[in-house]
Formats: structure tokens, sequence, C-alpha cells
């Protein structure tokens, strides 16, 4: 199966890099790499926002690292993302490259806000992560909430998205189907922690 992974400047945290390096070792990487991303400006009015937010969720696991060599095999496709305000697009160039490379699967490590191109124009689904458990904890900063409570983790959601935000589907249930499915399943029942 082939794997479209977009990243910011070949680098992903630390417990992506750990998820990523527990599939099997058939699975082909195709390297998205966004080499534009540029982090939101910081306003003073959300500096407690900010201060909650290294407090309760930067750690050993979230800290910044170059792209495992197992996925760096130089086969990587850089690309600058257009900027509408605060939200990136994916270029059409990329857009043509993703659709004849056929991956099963974009997974965004990288990039922030996006939106997301038409089903026509992309078919291929893209899955994000979004930090907090929905059905105990909503809303930011990440691990929060999970923190002031004093839970041992803080939840990760996996969902697909369209445009608009999260679709609400939370994965993998729709997004494959049959032996693929099961294998994405057992794959987080065993290393999500759960």
């Amino acid at each position: 199966m082939k794997i479209g992974v977009i990243v910011d400047d070949l680098q992903i945290a630390q417990w992506q890099a750990d998820a990523l390096a527990k599939l099997p070792r058939d699975y082909e990487f195709l390297i998205y790499n966004c080499t534009n991303s540029r982090p939101s400006r910081r306003s003073l009015k959300h500096a407690l926002y900010y201060a909650l937010n290294l407090a309760s969720l930067r750690n050993r696991h979230t800290a910044r690292v170059r792209l495992p060599k197992a996925l760096d095999a130089g086969a990587n496709t850089d690309f600058e993302a257009e900027y509408d305000g605060i939200w990136q697009r994916l270029p059409q160039p990329l857009l043509a490259k993703i659709v004849a490379d056929e991956p099963a699967v974009l997974i965004k490590f990288g990039m922030g806000l996006l939106r997301v191109p038409s089903v026509s124009e992309l078919p291929v689904p893209i899955l994000s992560y979004h930090h907090g458990d929905p059905r105990a904890f909503r809303g930011r900063p990440a691990g929060f909430h999970e923190l002031l409570m004093g839970k041992e983790t803080v939840g990760q959601v996996l969902y697909a998205i369209r445009n608009g935000g999260f679709s609400g589907a939370v994965m993998p249930e729709n997004i494959v189907t049959g032996r693929e499915a099961q294998q994405i399943a057992e794959f987080l029942a065993k290393h999500s922690g759960g």
C-alpha cells in the first residue's frame, strides 16, 4: 500500500515518527514536503493560550525531529503551499502528482489550516489528527483539560478532513474497507494505548 505523508521541511513530531515506524515495511511512503509553512503570528492577546498549550502538550513525544531515514528515501516531492489568509492550499501541480502517484491515503503531519481540494481534484482521502478526546474534552488549548483533570494520557483522534473542517468521521471506519480496514483497526488498537 502507498501512503502519502504531508510534512513541513522534512520534519515530523517524535510520536509521528514512532507511529510510522510501526507500520509494516512493505508499505511505500510518498513524502510531500511543504517548504513554506510559516507559523501563524503570535498575538500578545493570546499569550495565555500559548502558555497553556506549551505547558500542557510540549514534551519529548511532540518534539520536532528530522524525517526518519526509512521514510526519507530520496523520492520526496517538495512544494510551496498557496495561501489564502491563514488557510493553505495544495498547488495544482502537486495535486496532479499525488493523483499520478496513487497513494491509498494522505496523512497530514504538516501544514496548518488546509483548504481541502474537491474529490474531483483529489480523490485521495486526507487524514488529520486532533489533540484531545472529543468524547470527553473538546476545545483548546490541546491537552489542557487532560492536564487540569490529572489524566495520565492526552487523547488523539484521527479524522478525515474536508473543506469546512473535520468531517466528524472518526477513522478508520469510513475511510477503508475490507482487509485494509481490519489491518488499520488492529494497528490502532495495538499501538494506541487504549
